[in-house]
């Protein structure tokens, strides 16, 4: 979008702004302005964010696993790429 085009657009949201007369209008366009600021500051969440818990979870996973022997050494990890170049 052109920097022009994006000013039209601007100029038309006020213009329907400054054409409502009631204050039922002006309350809804406040509630979404505010809806809108909201989600323009939110950050997006990273994909490999976890929470303490959902670590400790993972952790507890990860050493029940190596207790029964569900795992790969680093020496067959290091075979198994090198089978792939």
């Amino acid at each position: 979008m052109t920097a022009l085009e994006l000013q039209e657009r601007k100029n038309w949201a006020l213009e329907v702004l400054q054409a409502c007369d009631s204050e039922e209008a002006i309350n809804s366009m406040e509630a979404l302005a505010r809806k809108l600021l909201r989600l323009e500051k939110k950050e997006p969440k990273r994909p490999n964010c976890f929470t303490v818990e959902e670590v400790k979870e993972m952790l507890r996973t990860i050493k029940r696993e190596k207790e029964a022997g569900v795992y790969v050494s680093e020496r067959e990890m290091q075979d198994f790429f090198q089978s792939l170049q």
